[in-house]
């Protein structure tokens, strides 16, 4: 049981950052790749991908196999179901390859000529045999083999919109509706739209409760906000003012200061933009619903479609919107 609860924390850390470095990474090369990445059929797998490990300056070269189960153990709960496993799976491979195309055009200095590196702040995460081995203990050599058969069986597959490789946003679990990356993020990638993500609402960890007392809510504000002036009436120290059609908060009434969501996700360590609050007249609470930035593929929803029976093409292709599975060589 105690491994179990490491396990699910380090998953949870992870998972509030991995998904939105694809994007971040991605942000101003976008059209780049756009232009040069346009028949999939041009791009030929490089021999090995490099990892610049920052902790000893050196760069780790591995085989496209040993990357995506390294990525998959960091990325998604080894107990998932084998067919949502292969979606990450082909989520990684889409990844590393547009991040070696971007870092072939475009090398980031720091990397040293690697195409990532172990700094999850910045590139997708990924485990060592060690890594793992000291999360999962007794349990990896089983897991290790499930990851395994999930990365072999789709171990050239990537995805494409219009012939270019996606930005492959992922997220724990949605609000019950993915986010668009143009709410999210503001950039208009049309296959990162809004879908309705099915079967999160009745996991565990779905909602989240906080509760703080009006000295509390009062310290949080006043330091998270500058120049905030919060009046006598508290009802109106807290309040909604716009969500998304998904339901992620875009615009909180703070005090005297309209806000965006995201800053009040932030002041509050919430686990998503998706919240609710409440004021009782002594206590307010924000509910939020959710882990991540909701955009693009939901792990929870992707596991929940596996368990009724869908491939990992079906659930790729009903999360990120008309786009092809294919392969590279």
């Amino acid at each position: 049981m105690k491994n179990l609860i490491s396990i699910i924390l380090v998953f949870g850390v992870l998972l509030l950052i991995i998904p939105s470095i694809s994007l971040l990474n991605g942000n101003t090369e976008q059209a780049e790749i756009k232009n040069s990445v346009l028949d999939i059929k041009s791009i030929k797998e490089p021999a090995s991908y490099k990892m610049l490990d920052n902790n000893t300056g050196e760069i780790v070269e591995m085989q496209v196999r040993e990357y995506l189960i390294g990525a998959v153990f960091a990325q998604m709960p080894a107990s998932f179901e084998p067919e949502a496993l292969k979606a990450q799976a082909v989520l990684c491979h889409t990844y590393i390859l547009r991040q070696h195309i971007i870092e072939e055009s475009s090398p980031t200095a720091e990397l040293k000529g690697a195409d990532f590196s172990t700094d999850t702040n910045k590139y997708q995460a990924y485990f060592t045999q060690e890594q793992a081995k000291s999360i999962y203990g007794s349990n990896y050599d089983v897991n290790y083999a499930k990851i395994a058969a999930a990365a072999d069986s789709v171990i050239n597959k990537v995805i494409t919109y219009n012939g270019s490789l996606i930005v492959t946003a992922f997220h724990s679990m949605s609000g019950g509706i993915t986010e668009s990356a143009n709410i999210a993020w503001g950039l208009d990638l049309p296959y990162l739209s809004p879908v309705e993500s099915i079967g999160e609402t009745t996991e565990k960890g779905f909602l989240e409760e906080k509760t703080y007392s009006t000295d509390e809510m009062s310290a949080r504000l006043v330091q998270g906000i500058d120049g905030i002036a919060l009046g006598d009436d508290k009802s109106t120290w807290l309040k909604i003012v716009e969500k998304s059609p998904s339901g992620s908060v875009l615009k909180v009434q703070a005090g005297d200061k309209e806000v965006t969501g995201s800053i009040i996700k932030e002041i509050f360590t919430l686990r998503s933009a998706f919240f609710d609050i409440e004021f009782d007249g002594s206590v307010f609470k924000i509910t939020t619903k959710g882990v991540g930035h909701g955009v693009g593929l939901s792990q929870y929803g992707a596991n929940s479609m596996a368990k009724n029976a869908s491939t990992y093409e079906q659930i790729l292709q009903y999360y990120y919107t008309d786009v092809n599975i294919d392969e590279v060589i």
